[in-house]
Order: C-alpha cells, then structure tokens, then sequence
C-alpha cells in the first residue's frame, strides 16, 4: 500500500473550507470580504489537482474504476434525491413535471429553491473519471502525452480567455462579456478542469517531498501575489471598486490568476514536509461527504439562522462555516451507520 501523501489531506481540509465559505455566505460588502471571495476562487482547480496527482500515479484496475464511478455517480443521484424531498416539504410542494424532476435527479439541472448548484464539481469529475483510463493509459506508454495534453488543453482554456480578457479590460474594447476568438476554440467544454487535473499528476511527480528553499518560497509567494493582483485588477476593471455588494469575475475559472494561484499553492504545498495530523486526516478522507451536504447546510442556517444572527462580516462567515462543516460531518457520519444508506449514499 502506498503511503498517505499529507499534504493532499491539508489541501483538501483548506478547500472544503473555502468551499463552504463562499457559499451563501454571511460575508459583508466590504474590500477584505470581497477579498475573502476571490481568494475562494482557489479551491476548485486544487481539488481537480489533488484527483489528477492521486488517481495518475495509481495502477489502473478498470473494473475497479468503474465501480468507483457507478458509485459517485449514484451516490449523487440519492444525494440529489434525498435534498429534494427535504425541500418539498420545506416548500409545500413542487412546480415540477415528472419529466422535469427525473432531470434534476439524473442531470446536472439546477432548480431554483432547492440547493444542489454545487453538484456540477461531481459531474465534471466523472466527466473526467469516465476519459480517465485512455488518459492513464497514453501517459504511461509515453510521459511525454502529459506536456502535449496540458498545452493542448490550456490552448482550448485560458489562453482564449486571457486574450478576450486582454481585449475587455486592457485594450478596453467591447462590452465585458464580448470575446473576440471564435467560439469554435471553446468546443473543449471542461477542459480547463482536465487540464488541473493532469497539472496535478506532474506538479507533485517533480515537487513532492523536495524541500524548499527561500528562493522558492520568495518565487511562489510572488506568484500568489501577482495572482491575487490580477484578481484585484479585474474586479476592479469589472465594478470599479474592490469593495461593495454582488462582486463576481465573470469566467473567473478560465483566469489565468486562478491558475497561478492554484499552481503556486499546490507547489508550495508539495515542497513541504507536511506531517500527518489526526483531524486533517479525517476531514481529508470526509471531504466528500462534506460537499454532498454542506450546500443544504449553509442553505438551512442562510434561511433560519442568519436572520436571528443579523451580523455579516468574515466573523460571522466564519462561525457559518466552522458550524456548517461540523453539522456536515455529524450527519454524514450518522447516516453512516446505517450500512444500506451508507452505500446508496456513497458515505466514506
């Protein structure tokens, strides 16, 4: 058996917190809140890197993957399922054809009212588990196919994006959503996600457990740093003000600051010698369990909790968060217990 890599475990405690931060969020309009969001922004490529760096470097057994994949992907389908009869009591009902809710089951179809938005991270990961053995199989005949598929896919993904992004905020022509490239060059739906995912396999193949020196911390801290300031530019660009309500970068997974900053982040990181702390270690391995539910949570306490709170700020976001993670892990865990919903749920 392979050993548990830690610092994938602390990468994942620190997403999922981030995760359930920016979601209905207690946040105020202030610059640090706003700060707080685009900071958020890092958690999703980490996740898809951290599943590229575990699953690439991994002996494939396909019988083994498709049973993984038959068993997120129904467990999600229970979890899609289990929210929507929670919330047709909670709403008297539902407007929805039967046609309509077997798509909200089995699709990736959001439906207002009842929060499930969150689940297109699943679905674009089976997107990804269902490629991933053609994948797993062109890199190990040939190490290479990694170079070619990262620059392949970062030409279909944030190279369009960046250069329309030049075009609206530094060249200031066209309105903020117009793109000058065709749209042909985005016919790679997803890619962005494919390209973390294989970063993540090499990053760690080069970086893991290799000790870091101040020039390389100095590096990846200006890296963050440049990040985090392109970040600022553009919302800047985009409300002209870095403080103030509703603030949210248009195409903000396709910017190239999100993916220096989850490059420098996830090198930083590797470089570490990070030792395995019980708590982390758990969560890590929950983390799952945690995402499944916690957007149900954070809806919850949004409606019933937050009105009797009445405070907003990244303090109070921050109780919302702890609160919603521990309520998260608690249910999960006694649903656990229950072999048969453990299963039909997916619970790890």
């Amino acid at each position: 058996m392979k050993e548990r890599i830690n610092y994938f475990d602390l990468l994942k405690t620190i997403c999922i917190f981030l995760v359930v931060t920016v979601h209905y969020t207690w946040l105020d309009d202030s610059a640090a809140s706003n700060i707080l969001k685009l900071i958020c922004i890092l958690a999703v490529p980490v996740f898809f890197m951290v599943n590229g760096a575990l699953l690439l470097d991994r002996e494939l057994v396909l019988k083994d993957h498709i049973k993984r994949m038959i068993g997120i992907y129904s467990g999600l389908v229970a979890w899609r399922a289990l929210i929507f009869i929670i919330y047709y009591f909670i709403n008297n009902g539902t407007q929805l054809t039967p046609y309509k809710t077997l798509e909200f089951m089995f699709f990736n179809r959001t439906v207002q009212g009842i929060p499930t938005e969150h689940m297109w991270f699943t679905f674009a990961l089976l997107k990804i588990y269902i490629v991933f053995p053609f994948i797993k199989y062109a890199i190990d005949k040939d190490k290479n196919i990694c170079r070619y598929a990262i620059v392949l896919l970062f030409c279909f993904s944030y190279l369009p994006e960046f250069i329309n992004t030049m075009n609206r905020y530094i060249l200031k022509r066209g309105s903020l959503d117009a793109s000058v490239l065709p749209a042909s060059l985005s016919m790679l739906s997803g890619s962005e996600y494919l390209l973390c995912f294989i970063l993540g396999y090499v990053l760690n193949k080069k970086y893991y457990k290799t000790g870091l020196t101040r020039k390389q911390l100095g590096v990846l801290l200006l890296m963050i740093a440049a990040a985090m300031g392109g970040f600022l530019y553009l919302t800047h660009m985009q409300y002209h003000s870095i403080s103030g309500p509703g603030h949210d970068i248009i195409h903000r997974y396709l910017k190239m600051s999100e993916l220096l900053l989850a490059i420098a982040v996830f090198v930083l990181f590797s470089k570490l010698n990070v030792k395995e702390n019980k708590v982390v270690s758990f969560i890590g391995k929950k983390t799952m369990n945690i995402y499944n539910i916690h957007m149900m949570v954070v809806a919850l306490l949004y409606s019933y909790v937050l009105p009797l709170w009445g405070a907003r700020g990244i303090l109070p976001n921050l109780v919302k968060t702890v609160a919603a993670i521990a309520i998260s892990i608690l249910v999960t865990e006694l649903l656990g217990l229950i072999k048969p919903v453990k299963k039909l749920l997916n619970i790890a």
